[in-house]
């Protein structure tokens, strides 16, 4: 059991370190997306420098790669506790990926697909609240971090899970910190 369970995280971990971005820009251009614009090894940042296009198939890399962790643990287990460490798993990944030195993207396209795996509806939630939140502050990134916050306690309202509320939480943090200097930006009033 526990042993299947450390499988579980290490491929969850393997997976996210996968960097779409860095991948992606590294065949198309030549370039390292890391020295590009923010040094971000994620979708926002790629489809500043590169387009709307290559946002998109970033996004949709590193979402999967997150829904596949899921669904693949999905098949080995009927913990819901096990599914949303994977989710933190592969969120883990993704910031920090270790063929990288650490230095990858900031976890919202993972944890995206993560989260419409493990229930599509806290997903469209958080979707709605976004949108909301984008209306009101015309600006993707604190509408996406405020979106996100509340994540831990959708867990906890659909399924009454303090350990699923508890990763959940943990995952909503590390997304958090990975954006730390975009949060003291917007508190600052600059652009976010």
């Amino acid at each position: 059991m526990i042993m299947n369970l450390v499988i579980m995280l290490l491929v969850a971990y393997g997976l996210g370190c996968l960097s779409t971005a860095y991948l992606l820009i590294r065949f198309q251009h030549g370039q390292d997306i890391r020295t590009l614009g923010s040094g971000n090894a994620g979708a926002r940042n790629a489809g500043r420098h590169f387009g709307s296009k290559t946002f998109a198939a970033i996004f949709i890399g590193d979402a999967g790669k997150a829904v596949l962790a899921v669904y693949a643990a999905s098949l080995f287990t009927d913990s819901r506790t096990v599914l949303y460490m994977v989710l933190l798993a592969v969120v883990a990944g993704h910031v920090y990926p270790v063929f990288l030195r650490f230095r990858g993207g900031k976890g919202m396209s993972p944890f995206a697909g993560g989260a419409l795996a493990l229930d599509w509806s806290v997903f469209l939630g958080m979707l709605g609240l976004a949108v909301v939140l984008l209306l009101v502050f015309r600006r993707f990134t604190p509408a996406g971090l405020i979106a996100i916050v509340p994540y831990p306690f959708f867990i906890y309202g659909v399924e009454l899970s303090r350990a699923g509320a508890l990763l959940g939480g943990l995952t909503v943090l590390l997304i958090l910190f990975a954006h730390r200097s975009n949060i003291k930006e917007m508190i600052r009033g600059g652009a976010g």
